[in-house]
């Protein structure tokens, strides 16, 4: 009877441990961030060592949403974000995409930018100049929202307008 109590025991104990290394497993797979993929129909995103996140490719950003999905795919790393590049040929930067990249220093946006979503920049205190090219035409309301630095933004057209209403905090 002992021996069997012990050899049950044992099992047990062997199927804990077995179920405790598999969540643990689970959790790490999940935890590790991504460091490339997709962000628009045409665009992909890839995040460097030196926490450079270049945006390739052609079209539009897809829009993202801080409070629920689809958040930027790049969220999970935005404390390693310091600077974005937006090559050319994408034409707009989505809802919320750089939002509480809080170590961001510097975006280069191209000519081609059309459109800058809503509070695209929230949250980036870090970030205390942009310059936007003559070709963004739309800048949704409260782009640079919630950040405790002054922030420079320049653009060379008509656009005092436009930038205020980005610049809300």
């Amino acid at each position: 009877m002992k021996e069997n109590k012990k050899k049950e025991d044992r099992m047990m104990k062997y199927r804990v441990l077995l179920i405790v290394v598999t969540l643990i497993s689970l959790f790490c797979v999940t935890c590790v961030a991504e460091t490339s993929g997709v962000c628009g129909d045409n665009l992909t995103w890839v995040l460097d060592d030196e926490g450079v996140l270049t945006i390739s490719g052609t079209g539009d950003m897809s829009d993202y949403y801080l409070d629920y999905a689809p958040r930027a795919p790049w969220y999970d790393s935005r404390n390693a974000v310091k600077s974005v590049v937006i090559e050319e040929g994408a034409t707009s930067i989505g809802n919320h995409a750089f939002t509480g990249c809080y170590y961001l220093t510097s975006v280069v946006i191209p000519e081609g930018i059309t459109s800058i979503g809503r509070e695209a920049f929230k949250q980036c205190n870090s970030l205390t100049s942009i310059t936007i090219p003559d070709s963004v035409n739309a800048i949704d309301t409260d782009v640079f929202k919630s950040i405790t630095a002054v922030i420079y933004a320049h653009r060379e057209a008509n656009s005092a307008k436009a930038l205020s209403r980005g610049m809300r905090n």
